[in-house]
Protein backbone atom coordinates (compact mmCIF):
# COMPACT_ATOMS: atom_id res chain seq x y z
CA UNK A 1 0.00 0.00 0.00
CA UNK A 2 3.03 2.43 0.64
CA UNK A 3 4.64 1.61 -2.49
CA UNK A 4 1.36 2.42 -4.53
CA UNK A 5 1.11 5.51 -2.45
CA UNK A 6 4.58 7.06 -3.55
CA UNK A 7 4.19 6.06 -7.14
CA UNK A 8 6.45 3.33 -6.48
CA UNK A 9 4.71 0.48 -8.97
CA UNK A 10 7.34 -2.13 -9.38
CA UNK A 11 7.98 -2.52 -5.89
CA UNK A 12 4.03 -2.70 -5.33
CA UNK A 13 3.82 -5.51 -8.14
CA UNK A 14 6.82 -7.49 -6.36
CA UNK A 15 5.15 -7.15 -2.94
CA UNK A 16 1.73 -7.85 -3.98
CA UNK A 17 2.91 -11.23 -5.75
CA UNK A 18 4.45 -12.24 -2.11
CA UNK A 19 1.86 -11.19 0.00
CA UNK A 20 -0.59 -13.25 -2.24
CA UNK A 21 1.91 -16.36 -2.17
CA UNK A 22 1.84 -16.02 2.08
CA UNK A 23 -1.74 -15.33 2.04
CA UNK A 24 -3.97 -16.51 -1.51
CA UNK A 25 -7.17 -16.05 -0.44
CA UNK A 26 -6.57 -12.56 0.99
CA UNK A 27 -8.85 -9.68 -1.26
CA UNK A 28 -6.68 -6.89 -0.22
CA UNK A 29 -3.54 -8.22 -1.56
CA UNK A 30 -5.23 -8.87 -4.84
CA UNK A 31 -6.80 -5.63 -4.85
CA UNK A 32 -3.14 -3.80 -4.17
CA UNK A 33 -1.98 -5.81 -7.04
CA UNK A 34 -4.63 -5.48 -9.88
CA UNK A 35 -4.38 -1.22 -9.36
CA UNK A 36 -0.16 -1.83 -9.50
CA UNK A 37 -0.56 -3.61 -12.42
CA UNK A 38 -3.51 -0.87 -13.77
CA UNK A 39 -0.86 1.43 -13.22
CA UNK A 40 1.49 -0.75 -15.14
CA UNK A 41 -0.74 -0.68 -18.35
CA UNK A 42 -1.60 -4.12 -17.58
CA UNK A 43 -5.50 -4.07 -17.64
CA UNK A 44 -6.29 -7.54 -18.69
CA UNK A 45 -3.64 -9.05 -15.68
CA UNK A 46 -5.42 -5.92 -13.45
CA UNK A 47 -8.84 -7.12 -14.12
CA UNK A 48 -8.31 -10.94 -13.07
CA UNK A 49 -6.46 -9.63 -9.94
CA UNK A 50 -9.69 -7.31 -9.16
CA UNK A 51 -12.36 -10.09 -9.84
CA UNK A 52 -10.08 -12.52 -7.15
CA UNK A 53 -10.39 -9.84 -4.83
CA UNK A 54 -14.13 -9.51 -5.57
CA UNK A 55 -14.91 -12.56 -4.84
CA UNK A 56 -13.72 -12.56 -1.54
CA UNK A 57 -14.99 -9.37 -0.91
CA UNK A 58 -18.66 -8.43 -3.09
CA UNK A 59 -19.88 -5.53 -0.93
CA UNK A 60 -16.51 -3.33 -1.19
CA UNK A 61 -17.87 -0.34 -3.17
CA UNK A 62 -13.89 1.29 -4.16
CA UNK A 63 -12.75 -2.46 -5.22
CA UNK A 64 -16.09 -2.43 -7.43
CA UNK A 65 -15.05 1.39 -9.03
CA UNK A 66 -11.45 -0.08 -9.98
CA UNK A 67 -12.34 -3.31 -11.18
CA UNK A 68 -14.74 -0.94 -13.26
CA UNK A 69 -11.54 1.41 -14.90
CA UNK A 70 -10.21 -1.69 -15.45
CA UNK A 71 -12.44 -2.88 -17.58
CA UNK A 72 -12.86 0.35 -19.15
CA UNK A 73 -9.15 0.29 -19.85
CA UNK A 74 -9.52 -3.37 -21.43
CA UNK A 75 -12.35 -1.70 -23.72
CA UNK A 76 -15.12 -3.59 -21.71
CA UNK A 77 -16.95 -0.57 -21.53
CA UNK A 78 -20.57 -2.41 -21.14
CA UNK A 79 -19.00 -4.44 -18.04
CA UNK A 80 -17.24 -1.03 -16.44
CA UNK A 81 -20.65 0.95 -16.98
CA UNK A 82 -22.79 -2.42 -14.62
CA UNK A 83 -19.85 -2.72 -12.23
CA UNK A 84 -19.68 1.35 -11.94
CA UNK A 85 -23.88 0.89 -11.30
CA UNK A 86 -23.11 -1.79 -8.47
CA UNK A 87 -20.64 0.46 -6.63
CA UNK A 88 -22.97 3.36 -6.89
CA UNK A 89 -26.07 1.15 -5.19
CA UNK A 90 -23.42 0.18 -2.42
CA UNK A 91 -22.20 3.60 -1.73
CA UNK A 92 -25.49 5.94 -3.69
CA UNK A 93 -23.81 9.40 -2.14
CA UNK A 94 -20.39 8.90 -3.80
CA UNK A 95 -21.12 10.75 -7.26
CA UNK A 96 -18.17 9.74 -8.46
CA UNK A 97 -19.29 6.43 -9.45
CA UNK A 98 -22.09 7.02 -11.77
CA UNK A 99 -19.63 9.94 -13.11
CA UNK A 100 -17.48 6.72 -13.86
CA UNK A 101 -21.06 4.98 -15.21
CA UNK A 102 -21.87 7.87 -17.44
CA UNK A 103 -18.12 8.17 -18.66
CA UNK A 104 -18.18 4.05 -19.80
CA UNK A 105 -21.73 4.79 -21.15
CA UNK A 106 -20.25 7.40 -23.79
CA UNK A 107 -17.49 4.91 -24.77
CA UNK A 108 -20.11 2.48 -25.04
CA UNK A 109 -21.55 4.19 -28.18
CA UNK A 110 -24.67 5.37 -25.81
CA UNK A 111 -23.91 9.04 -25.81
CA UNK A 112 -27.45 10.59 -25.66
CA UNK A 113 -28.09 8.44 -22.36
CA UNK A 114 -24.35 9.65 -20.97
CA UNK A 115 -25.23 13.22 -21.66
CA UNK A 116 -28.46 13.21 -19.77
CA UNK A 117 -26.99 11.15 -16.78
CA UNK A 118 -24.50 13.52 -16.84
CA UNK A 119 -26.61 16.78 -16.96
CA UNK A 120 -28.53 15.17 -13.83
CA UNK A 121 -25.48 14.84 -12.26
CA UNK A 122 -24.47 18.43 -12.47
CA UNK A 123 -27.86 19.84 -11.35
CA UNK A 124 -27.58 17.77 -8.24
CA UNK A 125 -23.72 18.91 -7.87
CA UNK A 126 -22.71 22.35 -8.49
CA UNK A 127 -19.27 23.28 -8.92
CA UNK A 128 -17.47 19.88 -9.78
CA UNK A 129 -15.19 20.69 -12.81
CA UNK A 130 -14.82 17.07 -13.97
CA UNK A 131 -18.47 16.69 -14.22
CA UNK A 132 -18.99 19.90 -16.53
CA UNK A 133 -15.63 18.52 -18.93
CA UNK A 134 -17.08 15.00 -19.39
CA UNK A 135 -20.73 17.26 -20.08
CA UNK A 136 -19.17 19.48 -22.44
CA UNK A 137 -17.33 16.10 -23.98
CA UNK A 138 -20.57 14.54 -24.55
CA UNK A 139 -22.06 17.18 -25.96
CA UNK A 140 -19.39 17.67 -28.39
CA UNK A 141 -20.03 14.50 -29.85
CA UNK A 142 -23.83 14.80 -30.45
CA UNK A 143 -22.73 18.21 -32.51
CA UNK A 144 -23.96 20.20 -29.32
CA UNK A 145 -21.38 22.94 -30.36
CA UNK A 146 -22.99 25.68 -28.25
CA UNK A 147 -24.01 23.83 -25.48
CA UNK A 148 -20.66 22.00 -25.22
CA UNK A 149 -18.96 25.52 -25.31
CA UNK A 150 -21.12 26.70 -22.32
CA UNK A 151 -20.45 23.44 -20.49
CA UNK A 152 -16.44 24.17 -20.74
CA UNK A 153 -16.50 27.73 -19.81
CA UNK A 154 -18.32 26.87 -16.91
CA UNK A 155 -15.51 24.49 -16.16
CA UNK A 156 -13.26 27.03 -16.59
CA UNK A 157 -14.38 29.26 -14.12
CA UNK A 158 -13.97 26.60 -11.42
CA UNK A 159 -10.26 25.49 -12.42
CA UNK A 160 -8.99 28.54 -15.01
CA UNK A 161 -5.83 26.45 -15.05
CA UNK A 162 -6.93 23.45 -16.49
CA UNK A 163 -5.71 23.12 -20.01
CA UNK A 164 -7.41 20.20 -20.74
CA UNK A 165 -10.41 22.37 -20.59
CA UNK A 166 -9.04 25.29 -22.24
CA UNK A 167 -8.16 22.57 -25.30
CA UNK A 168 -11.77 21.04 -25.29
CA UNK A 169 -13.30 24.86 -24.98
CA UNK A 170 -10.87 25.49 -28.35
CA UNK A 171 -12.50 22.56 -29.78
CA UNK A 172 -15.99 23.72 -29.06
CA UNK A 173 -15.23 27.00 -30.55
CA UNK A 174 -13.38 25.53 -34.07
CA UNK A 175 -16.85 23.67 -34.62
CA UNK A 176 -18.44 26.70 -34.62
CA UNK A 177 -16.64 27.92 -37.24
CA UNK A 178 -15.28 30.69 -34.63
CA UNK A 179 -11.37 30.63 -35.99
CA UNK A 180 -9.69 33.41 -33.93
CA UNK A 181 -11.14 32.49 -30.80
CA UNK A 182 -10.22 28.44 -31.10
CA UNK A 183 -6.97 29.52 -32.07
CA UNK A 184 -6.38 31.92 -29.56
CA UNK A 185 -7.22 28.93 -26.98
CA UNK A 186 -4.69 26.70 -28.67
CA UNK A 187 -1.86 28.78 -28.51
CA UNK A 188 -2.89 29.61 -24.83
CA UNK A 189 -2.17 25.43 -24.50
CA UNK A 190 1.04 25.24 -26.87
CA UNK A 191 2.27 28.74 -24.48
CA UNK A 192 1.23 26.64 -21.44
CA UNK A 193 2.63 23.24 -21.99
CA UNK A 194 5.44 23.37 -24.81
CA UNK A 195 5.95 19.46 -25.18
CA UNK A 196 1.77 18.90 -25.87
CA UNK A 197 1.11 18.05 -29.37
CA UNK A 198 -2.28 18.21 -29.67
CA UNK A 199 -3.02 22.15 -29.35
CA UNK A 200 -0.48 22.24 -32.11
CA UNK A 201 -2.24 20.06 -34.17
CA UNK A 202 -5.16 21.37 -33.70
CA UNK A 203 -4.08 24.56 -34.18
CA UNK A 204 -2.51 23.67 -37.77
CA UNK A 205 -5.94 22.20 -38.31
CA UNK A 206 -8.14 25.51 -37.48
CA UNK A 207 -5.58 27.83 -39.35
CA UNK A 208 -6.23 25.25 -42.44
CA UNK A 209 -9.73 25.82 -41.76
CA UNK A 210 -9.69 29.83 -41.51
Amino acid sequence: MEALQQGRWQDALALGRTAINLAPDHAEAHHLLGLALLQLGDAPGAASQLEQALAHDRNNAGLLAHLAQSYAACGRHGDAHATFRRAERLAPGHWPYRLGAAIALAQDGRVTEAEALLRRLNDQHRGQAVILFNLGNAQLQLAQHAAAEHSFRAALQIEPQDHELQLSLGTALHRQLRFDEAIAHYRHCIDARADWPVPRLNLVSALIDD
